[in-house]
C-alpha cells in the first residue's frame, strides 16, 4: 500500500493484510485507475502472522472484576474522591462520569482505565 505525497510522489509503506483484504484493494485500486504495480509492490500478503493476536476495534481487554456503578462508587466513597476529581484522573468531563452514574452503567471500553485509575489512587 502507498501513501500519497508531494507532487505526486508514492513513499511504500508496510502492511500486514488477510488475502481477502488484498483481493479488495486490488479491485479497488483498478476501478480507480491506479497502476496495478503502485499498489500491489507495497504490498505484503505472504500469510504473515502477526507475533501477538491483533485485536479488533471492538474486543476491549478485560478487568478481573468488571466495574459497576456501585462497585466504583463505593471504591470512590472509601477514597474520599469525588466524581469530579475522578474524572479529572481519567482525563474526561465531569458530565461523562456523572453519566455513568445516572445511566447505571460504564462503557466496557473505559474499565482498564479506571481499573489504572483506581490502583493509582489506592498507591497514593
Amino acid at each position: 500500500m502507498a501513501q500519497k505525497k508531494k507532487e505526486d510522489q508514492w513513499v511504500p509503506i508496510t502492511a500486514r493484510i488477510s488475502p481477502d483484504s488484498a483481493v479488495r484493494l486490488r479491485v479497488n485500486a483498478a476501478r480507480r485507475g491506479i497502476p496495478f504495480g503502485r499498489v500491489l509492490d507495497e504490498l505484503i500478503q505472504a500469510g504473515l502472522q502477526p507475533e501477538k493476536p491483533l485485536r479488533g476495534p471492538g474486543l476491549v481487554p478485560k478487568t478481573a472484576v468488571p466495574w459497576t456503578v456501585e462497585r466504583l462508587g463505593k471504591a470512590l466513597g472509601d477514597l474520599g474522591i469525588t466524581q469530579a476529581a475522578f474524572s479529572r484522573e481519567l482525563k474526561l468531563s465531569q458530565k461523562a462520569v456523572n453519566n455513568w452514574f445516572l445511566k447505571g452503567e460504564i462503557p466496557p471500553r473505559r474499565q482498564m482505565e479506571i481499573e489504572r485509575a483506581i490502583a493509582a489512587l489506592r498507591k497514593a
